[in-house]
């Protein structure tokens, strides 16, 4: 067991009510027997987490804008389902990194903001992109009741201690009718189902794990309605490594996958794999079994 840990209620039902699921790397995974919800239990507590993604930000986030690189895919796809909603607006990113969504949002007419709870990231989106961004969490930052139109938590909300705080005061700045738009890991995933403990991305940085029905329970009892929840994404090559037990993010991982996508992108081997690929994927989308939820809450 990892020194240090707190006990924890379950963020939805606020009781203890959980049975053991599994250990992992010296963590206790469970599942509250009312509403479904996966996490780890006991936790970090929130100091050390604070000092966790503090550091985070700077060895992370800012190493992967040295190394420029894009996702500016992930952001066209999350700005064209957000268009379906409304096309413009006032929008706050929560955990928003060095901006890069914030900059792909401005282009695309909005108004952003940005809260980020590294001050390393949080002043590069400042100073390097000129957005405006609050340092700290978003239970501090004092925003006005109803002031947007669209919050964001792009794979934020499995970090967060406080989930249940965040979404009511997401709840309390959006305007009637606004949105949040949410990505969180599917614990009803394929890759999950198939592989168990052994998927790289059950770790202890994630504290919650939510499903389809704890995802949209959760939200319903803060007062969100019209609640679209889908599925997507699964990567064959993350799945292989973890069904073989090659260890997330080493170097060996790291090569090899460099090699693959080099060798997809030949112009003779793409064509043969984008098409499959996409169907594929797709399918496990439909089915429910894709890697993250993507939600949509109107207030």
């Amino acid at each position: 067991m990892v020194k240090g840990l707190e006990k924890v209620k379950c963020q939805i039902c606020q009781q203890d009510n959980c049975r053991i699921l599994f250990h992992k790397d010296g963590y206790t995974y469970v599942k509250c027997k009312e509403c479904g919800l996966v996490y780890l239990n006991p936790q970090p507590s929130v100091a050390t987490l604070r000092s966790t993604y503090k550091n985070f930000g700077k060895e992370y986030y800012l190493s992967k804008e040295k190394l420029k690189i894009d996702f500016s895919i992930d952001h066209r796809e999350r700005l064209e389902k957000l268009k379906q909603f409304r096309k413009t607006g006032k929008l706050l990113d929560v955990g928003c990194s060095t901006g890069a969504f914030l900059v792909a949002a401005r282009n695309d007419g909005w108004d952003v903001y940005g809260c980020e709870i590294s001050k390393y990231s949080s002043q590069y989106a400042q100073e390097e992109k000129g957005l405006n961004v609050f340092t700290g969490e978003l239970t501090q930052a004092n925003y006005k009741e109803a002031d947007f139109d669209v919050i964001t938590f792009w794979a934020v909300l499995e970090h967060v201690p406080n989930i249940f705080g965040y979404l009511s005061e997401t709840y309390r700045i959006l305007r009637p009718g606004g949105a949040v738009a949410i990505s969180v890991p599917n614990w009803r995933s394929l890759s999950i189902i198939l592989l168990g403990p052994k998927y790289r991305y059950i770790t202890h940085t994630h504290l919650f794990y939510f499903t389809p029905r704890s995802i949209s329970y959760l939200l319903k009892k803060i007062g969100f309605c019209k609640i679209e929840v889908q599925t997507k994404g699964f990567n064959p090559l993350v799945f292989w490594e973890d069904f073989r037990g090659v260890t997330a993010n080493s170097i060996r991982t790291h090569n090899l996958e460099t090699n693959i996508v080099a060798s997809v992108r030949k112009k003779w081997y793409y064509p043969l794999v984008k098409f499959p690929y996409k169907v594929v994927g797709r399918m496990i989308g439909i089915l429910g079994w894709g890697e993250e939820l993507h939600v949509l809450a109107i207030k």
